[in-house]
């Protein structure tokens, strides 16, 4: 048996772009880009100063997997869920891909209440999600 190493591989590439939904799906296509601003998937043959701004503001297109937003990077219950890919696991405080918990929160407003905006020992330890209580400080 002989093996194949990979410089004897070719990229995948079907450059239909627009069929891709987030920036891992759309990376694995070697002719697309994941622009963050829109979070659209462009053909890498388009100039990024017209495909990826908004506004005044333009940006690279993202080119290497590594640099996708990852659930585990958001730390907070309102940028997990606000991304679209993800859910919230409130008792552990932490965010995992979409799909993966039952009692998981999928929407804004089922986020729990930041720990700095519980007023009180009760509201801070009785709510969901990891708060403590500096009695200190209140």
């Amino acid at each position: 048996f002989q093996v194949f190493t990979f410089e004897y591989l070719e990229p995948y590439e079907n450059g239909s772009c627009s069929l891709y939904s987030n920036c891992l799906q759309c990376l694995t296509d070697s002719m697309c880009g994941w622009c963050d601003l829109t979070s659209l998937c462009y053909s890498r043959l388009l100039n990024e100063m017209e495909v990826c701004s908004r506004d005044d503001e333009w940006r690279y297109l993202t080119l290497l997997p590594a640099t996708c937003a990852n659930c585990s990077n958001y730390i907070s219950c309102e940028t997990c869920v606000g991304s679209g890919l993800c859910e919230w696991w409130t008792e552990d405080a932490k965010c995992a891909r979409k799909g993966r918990s039952t009692e998981a929160v999928l929407s804004l407003r089922e986020c729990p209440a930041p720990c700095h905006l519980r007023e009180n020992c009760s509201q801070c330890l009785d709510d969901r999600g990891r708060c403590v209580w500096c009695e200190a400080t209140q």
